[in-house]
């Protein structure tokens, strides 16, 4: 990742140089507790202590302060992925759509294809169980602008990967169908 003003001001500060040494340290955990950052200086903590790890999972006690943090830590971190827990009421009656689908399944297949990832959740949505990553990777599908596929086929996978037909797309998880032409918002 290339060094920012913002990386840049961390180099050389005691206090982050101390935390990068007990990180490198961490054989036999490792995580790192911190606590009494502030919540503006959270974000940038954890893209300047994180600049030499290709994956970092940050977890927060609540929903909201995950996204909050997702937010900002977006900023600075272009591969920031927020993973958010199963508000079981709607992740079961579906009210909220793909609200929550969605992130999850980006979060995972970033992971998955084995990039630099900072993942920021929740206590709560790292307690629930997922498949194997062999049974997720076989539910990726990759398709290209002028791809040719069957048209029954291609609905009957996007169906299967909850995709919701619509006649005209225009949000995340749809999909809709015009004589030979499908348009898919992913």
């Amino acid at each position: 990742m290339a060094k920012t003003v913002f990386t840049q001001a961390y180099e050389g500060l005691s206090d982050i140089e101390e935390l990068k040494i007990r990180l490198e340290r961490s054989k036999e955990a490792e995580y790192l507790h911190l606590a009494g950052v502030t919540d503006a200086g959270k974000a940038l903590t954890v893209n300047g202590i994180g600049q030499d790890y290709k994956t970092k999972v940050v977890i927060t006690a609540e929903e909201q302060r995950a996204k909050d943090l997702y937010e900002e830590l977006s900023f600075f971190d272009e591969n920031a992925l927020y993973f958010p827990g199963k508000d079981l009421l709607f992740f079961q009656s579906d009210i909220r759509g793909n609200a929550i689908t969605i992130p999850r399944v980006r979060t995972l297949q970033g992971i998955l294809q084995g990039g630099p990832v900072t993942v920021v959740t929740t206590i709560s949505a790292v307690m629930n169980r997922l498949p194997e990553p062999s049974v997720l990777e076989q539910g990726f599908h990759e398709l290209k602008v002028g791809d040719r596929v069957d048209l029954v086929d291609l609905r009957k996978l996007l169906s299967a990967d909850g995709y919701e037909p619509v006649q005209e797309v225009s949000e995340q998880g749809e999909y809709a169908v015009r004589g030979g032409i499908v348009d898919i918002f992913p």
